[in-house]
């Protein structure tokens, strides 16, 4: 595995600074956000260069804030396709590999379920059709036990990992499942060729995404079991606000403690 940080630690800083930091760290891969990447305005080529002055391997997390690809509400729903859309083409521009997809989830508390997992179906195939002309690969995100939210279980995505979308993979994150079950049987429920990308944090009752060592996951149990299947990026999350060197560094020295990095 070679494990990398998002640089939303670094939200305060330029994309490129944000890169500059986690490298320093002693990062081997960094998590470009594209929320990111749209408030300073920098370049995804000037983005690529960086990082691959930086030794970094790069991926890129697609937009997610009022992001809803499964609204019941059409004008809502075409443009957060089309901002999923912009965000793999950006990704191609950066030589970032891999992007990043939030699943869809209801509209309503009370919402039919069954029409998210039509509009749901109907997404992905445009997707992959725009991750395959882009030339990236698309990691659809497993999502934490919440409200509104459809699409959690092993069973969920394995369900919609169709043979037919050849450019969709499964982004594991470990704290969304750390949410309902134990981690580790999550990471055993999947074939390895299944896994193309992997986020992860640790997690408690105040934090879903909480630095690393601070909460009640067991990490190192998470990172053995994992490290038998997958070989791909694992981008550690869990921003705390006006935090980002401290937390960091801090995760930084967890792993390095632990023989991670």
């Amino acid at each position: 595995m070679r494990i990398g940080s998002a640089t939303m630690f670094f939200q305060d800083l330029s994309v490129c600074e944000a890169l500059e930091k986690i490298a320093r760290y002693g990062f081997q891969a960094a998590e470009v956000w594209m929320h990111h990447l749209i408030q300073t305005g920098e370049s995804p080529q000037t983005v690529a260069l960086r990082g691959r002055q930086l030794g970094l391997a790069l991926s890129l997390h697609a937009v997610t804030y009022d992001v809803n690809v499964t609204s019941t509400t059409p004008g809502i729903r075409e443009e957060s396709l089309r901002q999923i859309h912009q965000s793999i083409v950006t990704a191609s521009q950066m030589e970032a590999k891999i992007t990043v997809v939030h699943p869809g989830r209801l509209s309503a508390s009370r919402g039919s379920v069954e029409t998210c997992w039509q509009l749901m179906t109907a997404a992905l195939a445009q997707i992959n059709e725009w991750a395959l002309v882009a030339g990236v690969s698309v990691g659809l995100e497993s999502m934490e036990k919440r409200p509104k939210e459809v699409f959690i279980t092993p069973a969920d995505i394995q369900k919609l990992l169709r043979p037919e979308c050849k450019a969709i993979g499964f982004t594991l994150d470990l704290a969304h499942a750390y949410t309902f079950m134990d981690p580790v049987a999550y990471i055993e429920r999947f074939d390895p060729q299944r896994i193309l990308h992997v986020h992860f944090s640790d997690s408690s009752d105040q934090a879903i995404h909480a630095p690393l060592g601070t909460g009640k996951m067991d990490i190192p149990a998470a990172l053995t079991a994992l490290s038998k299947k997958f070989d791909g990026l694992a981008i550690i999350e869990g921003y705390v606000p006006g935090r980002g060197d401290e937390t960091v560094s801090n995760n930084a020295a967890y792993l390095k403690k632990l023989g991670w990095l």
